[in-house]
């Protein structure tokens, strides 16, 4: 399943998007992906979903990770909190998957 790494917006209420695999989701092609981005200084405080997707739509979480700056800490998570849990069903699954 192919994914891609998103940010919630919430000022705009909305999701960006930060990044879109070329390869199917494992645990190595995710470790590239975060480690590319934070290669090209992409990251900004917060937490960043793993959405997969078919058909154009979002149709599974995969995880997320979540970046600090300020205690200089990057976390990959497969299990996600409760809150992450909650955006992702109101806010992306089914959804159509930004171009």
């Amino acid at each position: 399943m192919k994914f891609h790494v998103l940010k919630p917006d919430f000022d705009n209420e909305e999701m960006v998007k930060v990044y879109t695999s070329n390869e199917d989701f494992n645990k190595q092609t995710v470790r590239e992906c975060l480690y590319g981005i934070g290669k090209t200084e992409q990251w900004e405080p917060g937490f960043y979903m793993i959405a997969g997707y078919e058909n154009d739509k979002y149709v599974e979480l995969l995880g997320c990770y979540a970046h600090s700056v300020d205690f200089e800490i990057a976390l990959y998570f497969d299990k996600v909190p409760p809150v992450v849990d909650e955006v992702w069903e109101n806010l992306v699954k089914g959804e159509k998957i930004i171009q």
